[in-house]
């Protein structure tokens, strides 16, 4: 009898089970419709694009030094990014990386010598100067301007947003990169195919907005922060592990730094 019950109680137990999730897609019909469109979808468009990306397989990227300057009235940023390579195949002459066009580039340098640069189809391709070989090193630095544009289909990109704080205006500056949207605001080799070995970012930024002091944060640690002229300061951060481009990450508001300090009891 006792086996009859335990099967019966089974039984009734799966019908639970099935009518519950049953329920629960009707219910959530709308939200789960909701997110194919504002998730999935968006991502399926921007991984189609991504065919397009045309990234440098000639070179493997050790290190990234990203100095960024947004202007949030104008919805502008500036820019300077040093690129430190190693070429994958031998009398290697020229590099490409990834940047949007509708980016100015003011300047390219080979260590300390400016070198000429052409920019078409979001590829900044820069002839070097003489033949590199497997085993060798070197940096390419690279000054830019423009407005980030908006990706399709996403939300991501590198953001000018703002929030009200007891009536104040207060900026709020994000960078949002995944999965290949990193050269929307700053040139590199995009794409999870290349991990950088460390990345260091400086972001300058105004004192204060509206009387508000503003911090710009970015991966790693903080090195410092630097006073400059015109009531700016730079944030300069440091981060020494593997890296994609897309996971670099700059963020710039009214924060409040909190620390705290543990000490062992024992």
């Amino acid at each position: 009898m006792s086996r009859l019950f335990n099967k019966i109680g089974l039984r009734l137990t799966t019908l639970a089970l099935l009518l519950a999730v049953t329920h629960l897609a009707h219910s959530q019909g709308k939200e789960l419709l909701y997110l194919e469109k504002t998730d999935f979808l968006p991502y399926m468009r921007m991984n189609i694009a991504s065919d397009n990306l045309q990234t440098d397989d000639n070179i493997d990227v050790t290190f990234y030094h990203i100095k960024l300057e947004p202007f949030y009235q104008t919805k502008s940023i500036a820019g300077e990014v040093r690129v430190r390579f190693n070429p994958q195949r031998n009398n290697l002459t020229e590099i490409k990386l990834n940047l949007r066009s509708n980016f100015t580039v003011s300047s390219v340098k080979i260590g300390a010598t400016i070198t000429n640069h052409s920019h078409t189809n979001n590829i900044l391709t820069i002839p070097l100067n003489g033949n590199y070989n497997k085993g060798d090193t070197t940096e390419v630095t690279i000054s830019y301007s423009g407005i980030p544009q908006k990706p399709a289909g996403t939300e991501k990109g590198f953001r000018f947003d703002s929030y009200t704080y007891n009536g104040h205006e207060i900026p709020a500056i994000s960078a949002l990169s995944t999965p290949y949207l990193a050269h929307y605001w700053y040139p590199c080799k995009d794409g999870p195919s290349d991990k950088a070995d460390s990345i260091k970012v400086d972001i300058t930024v105004p004192n204060q907005y509206n009387g508000y002091q503003l911090m710009a944060v970015s991966n790693g640690l903080l090195l410092e922060t630097e006073t400059i002229e015109d009531n700016r300061r730079i944030f300069k951060w440091a981060h020494n592990y593997p890296i994609v481009p897309y996971y670099v990450m700059v963020a710039v508001s009214n924060y409040q730094e909190i620390s705290q300090t543990y000490t062992n009891i024992e």
